[in-house]
């Protein structure tokens, strides 16, 4: 399982993957440290592949995805991969950045979008 940045803004990333056959939900794992020894927090869960972590994108984060069967069997696990810093870097990487957004003055806000 792959996740790409879809779009950025100075607030929230969004990100994306290729669903994994038989996965009722997908659980988002993030950190601000790279390393195997790292422990990642909850961001939340979709049941869609697609979702939006909304945090400040002045720094890097590392996120990944594991894919949940219905009973919560792990399925399976991405590999962490690094958020751009800042929207101008997610262009760069192939993403958008939308010209309006944000994570509605919450500083800590996590939510999920539906599928596009």
């Amino acid at each position: 399982m792959q996740i790409s940045v879809r779009s950025q803004t100075a607030a929230q990333t969004t990100l994306s993957w290729q669903p994994v056959a038989g996965a009722a939900r997908y659980r988002i794992l993030w950190s601000d440290r790279p390393g195997e020894t790292v422990r990642f927090k909850t961001a939340g869960e979709s049941g869609e592949s697609l979702f939006t972590f909304c945090r400040s994108t002045h720094i890097p984060y590392y996120i990944k995805v594991q894919a949940l069967a219905e009973n919560g069997t792990l399925l399976e696990e991405s590999t962490p991969v690094q958020t751009p810093r800042g929207p101008r870097a997610a262009a760069a990487a192939g993403g958008t950045v939308p010209r309006t957004g944000g994570c509605h003055g919450k500083h800590r806000c996590v939510y999920q979008l539906a599928a596009l």
